[in-house]
């Protein structure tokens, strides 16, 4: 089995296997001024704090400092998750070097191809000059 047959199974055998488990990770997201700030962990919201300037809001303000801060702590969420998902203490991050790893090795040997062809051609070159010009001589 050649390296790349080798790398290939490993990575149908990861891919095969049971999805890995999405990390749990913790998120915070602020309004302006900080009047809302709200924490995500465990896919749901675990705490909301209400600075007391808040309550002194109308409706719509308090809902769009709401909004605000849900959608910064759902920012920092998938970021975190992002970043987590891409450790390399994860299966995703594992499978991902491994990509990496395939991506450098194909570009190593198709470089180390591309130079034997380079070198086959010029060889070929460098015998159809020399024919062509022992040709001219004899004429």
């Amino acid at each position: 089995m050649s390296g790349f047959d080798h790398i290939f199974a490993e990575l149908r055998a990861q891919a095969a296997a049971a999805p890995p488990p999405v990390p749990e990770v913790e998120a915070e997201g602020h309004s302006a001024e900080d009047l809302i700030i709200v924490r995500l962990g465990a896919n749901q919201v675990t705490g909301v704090e209400v600075h007391p300037r808040a309550l002194r809001l109308g409706t719509a303000e308090l809902g769009d400092h709401i909004a605000a801060a849900v959608n910064a702590a759902l920012a920092d969420h998938t970021a975190k998750l992002v970043a987590a998902m891409q450790d390399a203490d994860t299966d995703l991050g594992a499978l991902q070097q491994n990509l990496d790893r395939i991506r450098t090795e194909t570009q190593q040997s198709m470089q180390a191809y591309l130079g034997s062809m380079r070198d086959m051609l010029t060889q070929a070159a460098g015998q159809q000059e020399r024919m062509t010009h022992g040709r001219d001589d004899r004429l």
